[in-house]
């Protein structure tokens, strides 16, 4: 069965991508910190290894690593937009969970699925697309 992604699902992973871009751009517009420099590092590790292994490789590699990586950061609380509020501790909690993710395969997974969200939400946008017909549909009415 697959899932109807809302308005609601896309721009929340928006927003994942945004806080993801956010956070790497933190350094250019000069508000810094060592939580925010700290967890850059962790992201740009996982992107230089994914992108060694093919990961990112696909239609959607990029924005799938984005969103999912945004995901991750807001999961860890941390948000360049409130350096004021952050710490050390958010920094290592992110980090944390991405290489443990990493370590169990679970990241991997993720970028994966995000992909495949991001083109199924592409087909939909463009109203086209084979649509998946449920087989007790497609084989008429029970008796």
């Amino acid at each position: 069965m697959t899932h109807r992604r809302t308005e609601t699902d896309q721009r929340r992973d928006a927003n994942m991508r945004d806080l993801y871009q956010r956070m790497m751009d933190t350094r250019a517009e000069g508000r810094f910190s060592s939580v925010i420099a700290h967890a850059q590092g962790v992201t740009k590790q996982i992107e230089q290894t994914y992108r060694k292994n093919g990961v990112l490789d696909g239609k959607h590699g990029e924005a799938a690593f984005q969103t999912v990586m945004g995901k991750y950061m807001s999961n860890a609380s941390l948000d360049p937009e409130y350096l004021d509020s952050s710490s050390p501790k958010e920094a290592a909690r992110y980090q944390h969970m991405v290489f443990d993710a990493d370590d169990k395969g679970h990241l991997r997974e993720e970028i994966a699925e995000q992909a495949k969200i991001i083109e199924q939400d592409q087909q939909q946008s463009r109203g086209g697309g084979a649509r998946a017909i449920p087989e007790r549909v497609a084989a008429g009415p029970e008796r």
